[in-house]
């Protein structure tokens, strides 16, 4: 537990990460990531292939595609 940051890596590759602002990355065995902004309760995942996908807590959602454009639904 170094610097409030805790790791934990598992055998199939999942790894997840604790940070000491209460962020958490988790990052999958398929390169996809997906991290948690505490503060803004905001979810973010980027995918492989670059796309991302943001999660607002008043259940906005909204793509940017590596192209720069953005889709919000």
């Amino acid at each position: 537990f170094s610097n409030g940051v805790r790791r934990e890596t598992h055998p199939d590759g999942y790894t997840i990460v604790y940070f000491n602002n209460n962020d958490i990355k988790q990052t999958y065995a398929d390169q996809k990531i997906v991290y948690y902004f505490a503060d803004a309760k905001t979810t973010q995942t980027t995918y492989p292939d670059g796309l991302q996908v943001f999660k607002f807590s008043n259940r906005q959602i909204e793509k940017h595609f590596t192209d720069g454009t953005k889709e919000i639904m």
